[in-house]
């Protein structure tokens, strides 16, 4: 704990300020922060401050899932820390509890006519979008925001988060 910078002290807020002069070489940061606040103040699940309505699993040592409910309608994060890993075995369930996404986001809300992987899902946002890259960092794939996808064949690219909102069609999950 010594070595937390005190946030109350003058020195600590002025090491953290932001250096507008180098936002060209962090460009694509600043753009995943920008569209991550405009996500969060636009989209009627994730707008909404409900810990009620929120859950998250960690599904093994690589990979976190968070779901948040808003009536019918939810959004989806994925973070995977790791290598690519494909849908099926996070919704499989893996490692010591064995429960998948599926059963664990079931008992959370109530039973799912499907499972997550026969939904249908828009991409909000991958950070896997060249947005978001920096000058020179290698792209794992385009992440095309607002499209339409199935999780039954999907990897979850590596260290890639992924922000995906149930589509109007699926959103009965009682």
């Amino acid at each position: 704990r010594s070595r937390i910078p005190d946030p109350q002290d003058e020195e600590t807020f002025l090491k953290s300020k932001l250096e507008w002069r180098e936002a060209d070489s962090h460009a694509g940061m600043l753009a995943l922060y920008h569209d991550l606040l405009h996500l969060r103040r636009s989209d009627p699940v994730l707008s909404r401050h409900d810990r009620a309505a929120t859950t998250s699993l960690a599904i093994n040592d690589r990979v976190l899932a968070v779901l948040q409910r808003a009536g019918d309608e939810c959004c989806l994060l994925l973070a995977n820390f790791g290598p690519g890993i494909p849908f099926p075995e996070v919704d499989r369930g893996m490692g010591d509890r064995g429960v998948g996404l599926t059963e664990a986001v079931a008992g959370l809300f109530g039973t799912l006519p499907l499972s997550l992987a026969q939904t249908q899902w828009r991409l909000q946002l991958s950070t896997a979008s060249p947005r978001y890259r920096s000058p020179g960092e290698d792209v794992a794939e385009d992440g095309a925001n607002g499209m339409a996808v199935s999780l039954a064949g999907m990897l979850i690219p590596a260290h890639t988060a992924l922000v995906l909102a149930l589509l109007p069609s699926y959103a009965s999950l009682d």
